[in-house]
């Protein structure tokens, strides 16, 4: 349902793949540790290309924010038009009580802007 990628900048992008199958509560978690096992368990920002998401199962975003406390230093989120629908109002929820989210249309600006929650000494943090 997803692809992931750690790159060399210390950003992880993960890129939903298939608009046909809805998150539950069971691939959100399968998700979530995948992504732990990438970063071997360093929290790190994420760039999550939503445009080709379904509307998850509420169930699935609970287990969502259960997961990955302390997984992540930031999220961005991208989106269009036709994907605005399917965060609704998640990444102020995220972006209030967990860590810094915010929601882009452009690759480059949600870059530019997780690079900074880096951690220090990985890939390109200070």
């Amino acid at each position: 349902m997803v692809e992931m990628t750690l790159g060399p900048d210390g950003v992880v992008v993960v890129v939903e793949t298939n608009p046909d199958v809805r998150h539950t509560a069971d691939s959100m978690k399968a998700d979530v540790d995948a992504f732990r096992e990438l970063t071997q368990g360093v929290p790190l920002p994420v760039l999550w290309d939503v445009r080709s998401m379904s509307r998850p199962t509420p169930d699935a975003w609970r287990e969502f924010l259960e997961d990955v406390a302390g997984a992540l230093t930031a999220l961005a989120m991208i989106v269009d038009e036709g994907s605005r629908n399917v965060t609704g109002s998640f990444s102020w929820a995220m972006n209030s009580f967990l860590f810094p989210s915010q929601v882009f249309e452009s690759y480059a600006e949600a870059l530019d802007w997780l690079r900074q929650f880096v951690p220090p000494g990985f890939g390109g943090g200070e």
